[in-house]
């Protein structure tokens, strides 16, 4: 499909890269997602305030991963508080893979 618009030798390098990178950093962020999806369905088997229901999970994961809040750790059980700590640092060594795709 890239070659039908390639124009000129110097250019496939250049759409072919594209491509890949395009590629690297759509599996990384499935592959986040799907960790996003796992550790809300832990956190709401804890049953913890702002981990009701796995749509609240997963928003409020979403929102500390995008750094949009702030992991609230007040008032959840020391399992839910490791469970928050190793999802974030899963999640940034994961922004770092995509980084350097």
């Amino acid at each position: 499909l890239f070659q039908a618009l390639v124009l000129s030798k110097s250019l496939s390098a250049l759409v072919y890269t594209i491509g890949e990178l395009f590629s690297d950093v759509w599996r990384n962020i499935s592959i986040i997602c799907v960790i996003t999806l796992s550790f809300a369905a832990a956190l709401t088997a804890l049953e913890t305030a702002p981990y009701d229901d796995i749509g609240s999970s997963f928003w409020t994961l979403a929102k500390v991963t995008l750094m949009i809040e702030s992991p609230d750790l007040h008032g959840i059980e020391p399992f839910g508080q490791i469970l928050i700590v190793a999802y974030i640092i899963i999640t940034v060594i994961g922004m770092l893979s995509i980084l350097i795709a």
